[in-house]
């Protein structure tokens, strides 16, 4: 028996070149037929508010202060000297509810 590399090469072409339109209409299909949408339930909004709550906090405590300021300000209310004004502690208290808007 004679195999003719023609004729063979010639079938292969035809099975690659049907396979890929086979293939593209298949990948048409699924793309008409795609309404992909993401929706973040409650409970992912809320873990997503907890993360960044947390992520300040953790910011915040990483930051710290000197050794120099903490000894200042326990020498300051051990001495009874350390005062801090109403005008301070409202502004500090406005500030912290103005970040969490």
């Amino acid at each position: 028996m004679k195999i003719d590399p023609i004729k063979v090469a010639s079938l292969y072409e035809a099975t690659a070149n049907n396979n890929i339109i086979n293939n593209n209409s298949n990948m048409q299909k699924d793309v008409q037929h795609s309404n992909d949408r993401v929706e973040i339930s409650d409970v992912g909004s809320k873990h997503s508010e907890i993360a960044l709550f947390k992520a300040r906090v953790i910011n915040d405590i990483e930051k710290g202060a000197s050794a120099e300021k903490i000894q200042v300000l326990k020498s300051g209310i051990e001495n009874g000297t350390y005062h801090v004004s109403g005008v301070d502690i409202a502004e500090a208290m406005i500030r912290g509810h103005v970040n969490k808007l």
